[in-house]
């Protein structure tokens, strides 16, 4: 009985022990998994303010980007009023150069 007695404790023993082991790295296990939760957490707040960044750069860029059409818009509006104004020069100009050429010889008045 006694032998028996003997058995039973060491083997009581061997399972809380290995229920201990069990539980340790259980532990090991669950801290790890808080570590790896709270870096994923820092990594997502990280990603989420550089996209904040990217979307401030972006709207900056779009803003720049509309200056820059209108104020080309702008230049070429200019250029076509200028262009109409040396047409309008140009075609009064021929004018007075053909009433100046009348009764002329017409090798000497070419327009």
């Amino acid at each position: 009985d006694k032998l028996r007695l003997e058995q039973a404790l060491l083997n009581l023993e061997a399972k809380h022990q290995e229920a201990q082991s069990n539980s340790t790295n259980a532990l090991r296990k669950y801290q790890q998994a808080a570590v790896d939760l709270r870096e994923s957490k820092e990594t997502l707040q990280r990603v989420g303010a550089e996209m904040e960044e990217l979307q401030r750069q972006f709207t900056l860029f779009v803003t720049e980007t509309d200056s820059v059409t209108w104020t080309l818009d702008h230049i070429v509006e200019e250029l076509c009023k200028m262009m109409e104004s040396i047409q309008s020069l140009t075609s009064t100009t021929n004018l007075r150069a053909l009433r100046t050429c009348r009764g002329h010889d017409s090798d000497t008045c070419k327009l």
